[in-house]
């Protein structure tokens, strides 16, 4: 899983732990972005080993990954003509707007699991059971938010 791990994914803030002697450092999402602080990175948040008792740890987030689809191209190839204004406005909207929508059909942002899901459930809805062809997938780390890694000044 580590091989394609890049420090760029991980959120300001982020809590990030450097506890070598946690039993479970290599299932957490924080200790293997410890991992890969690039050089030059100096100051970041992260817990204190207080953090963790024996097999337990409070910050404790499983290391996951998630295919991710990229660029919309291809999506309305299959659609009628009849049907095309009516699902681009509808994957527009759900995608918040426009601008947004060009986002992702450049590939500038990449569509999470739900939003694929979502995509495909407006497609069936309006007749086309074969679902969304995107222009391809990437394999990111998601990063869930948690109290550790709210602001402090907040």
């Amino acid at each position: 899983m580590n091989n394609f791990f890049d420090f760029k994914w991980v959120p300001k803030g982020w809590a990030l732990c450097f506890n070598n002697d946690c039993p479970r450092r290599g299932e957490c999402l924080r200790h293997v972005a410890g991992e890969h602080v690039p050089q030059g990175v100096s100051s970041w948040r992260c817990l204190l080993p207080q953090a963790a008792t024996g097999a337990t740890c409070q910050a404790f987030c499983p290391l996951a990954q998630e295919r991710h689809a990229y660029g919309l191209g291809q999506l309305f190839d299959h659609v009628e003509k009849k049907d095309y204004a009516a699902l681009k406005s509808a994957v527009t909207t759900y995608l918040g707007g426009r601008s947004n929508y060009y986002r992702y059909h450049r590939g500038e942002r990449l569509l999470s699991p739900a939003q694929q899901e979502h995509i495909a459930q407006l497609l069936a809805k309006a007749g086309y059971a074969a679902g969304p062809v995107f222009g391809g997938y990437q394999t990111v780390v998601p990063f869930p938010l948690t109290v550790f890694d709210r602001d402090a000044d907040a």
